[in-house]
């Protein structure tokens, strides 16, 4: 059953906005979707493998794995984000 809904046109025009808006952050990350194994998201990082094993199991990092399957995927949009959101993350170690 179909609803008539009455908006004035103020209110008509946030609507659309907020889902250009949406539908923009939404598209961007779709550019970047690229999946990535564990070795390829090491490299995107810089960093050893065994860092990027480290950063997962302190949940530093996401990403997607099947129970009971080895298989690890990260994608490069998520791992962006990241790097990002924490900047002392991928700081060069002090010797």
């Amino acid at each position: 059953m179909s609803e008539i809904i009455l908006t004035t046109k103020s209110e008509l025009e946030e609507i659309i906005a907020s889902s250009l808006k949406r539908f923009s952050i939404q598209g961007a990350g779709q550019q970047d979707e690229a999946v990535m194994n564990q070795k390829q998201a090491a490299a995107f990082l810089g960093i050893s493998q065994s860092t990027l094993i480290s950063w997962k199991r302190k949940n530093l990092v996401p990403y997607e794995q099947l129970p009971g399957s080895s298989k690890v995927r990260y994608y490069k949009s998520q791992l962006k984000l990241v790097c990002q959101q924490n900047p002392d993350l991928l700081q060069v170690a002090r010797k």
